[in-house]
């Protein structure tokens, strides 16, 4: 800043870039059973936790397609297809802009059956269900929802639901890396990256919380090598 009022810059190139969170520890995500409290089977007990179907159904849309919140506030009708598809193109940056996505990657995402639901009942509902309008907007079909929206309802929901946090750092992004970790059980490595919008396999380890029974699994196969590296230190015991 100082640089551009001294004239030496023509303008701040962070200007913008998205600052850091306040948070730097690691996110962690929901068991599955933490998952079924914020998402009840009960219809009229989602709407009580999560204060109408919109938020509802745009977490539950966040949840079961690992949406950042940026894509979330960015999507429009249009994006969701039909034969239950999602087209993640856009997000609303720092600023209130709409650009491109995070790494600028368009992807398409699997919708389960329980999200394409939801979103259809929320597309009777809002007076604003046209192709151009956004599927949550704020308080024009035109006005992003402001971010602040989404952490406020996040912690709200999670009291709610009676999801103890505790020293937990439990974020509306815990719900990407959520999605990350129980889809990459499940599908080949190459088929999530291209759902969740990833260059690398080391950025996907990053966003991967395997329980201790999943890294266990990983390694069973590995025993034997084990057991023959330390074979002869049981042989010498044995003298």
């Amino acid at each position: 800043r100082e640089a551009e009022t001294e004239g030496l810059l023509d303008r701040n190139p962070l200007e913008h870039v998205e600052p850091m969170g306040a948070d730097y520890r690691a996110r962690d995500i929901l068991t599955a059973e933490e998952l079924r409290l914020l998402f009840p089977e009960d219809d009229s007990e989602c709407l009580a936790i999560w204060r109408g179907r919109k938020y509802y159904t745009m977490f539950l849309t966040m949840a079961t397609t690992g949406c950042r919140i940026g894509e979330a506030r960015a999507l429009q009708w249009r994006h969701v297809l039909p034969r239950g598809w999602l087209y993640v193109e856009r997000a609303v940056k720092a600023d209130g802009t709409v650009g491109p996505t995070k790494g600028r990657e368009v992807r398409v995402v699997a919708l389960p059956a329980r999200t394409q639901f939801a979103l259809s009942a929320w597309r009777s509902d809002t007076p604003w269900p046209e192709p151009e309008h956004l599927t949550f907007p704020g308080d024009s079909p035109a006005h992003a929802l402001n971010k602040r929206t989404f952490v406020d309802l996040w912690r709200g929901a999670l009291g709610h639901a009676g999801v103890q946090v505790g020293k937990r750092n439990l974020v509306v992004h815990s719900l990407r890396h959520g999605y990350n970790t129980m889809l990459r059980r499940v599908l080949p490595a190459d088929v999530l990256r291209a759902m969740v919008g990833h260059k690398s396999e080391a950025l996907t380890d990053r966003y991967d919380h395997p329980a201790v029974e999943d890294r266990i699994r990983l390694l069973e196969d590995s025993r034997g090598q084990v057991e023959a590296a330390f074979a002869a230190l049981g042989k010498e015991a044995g003298k």
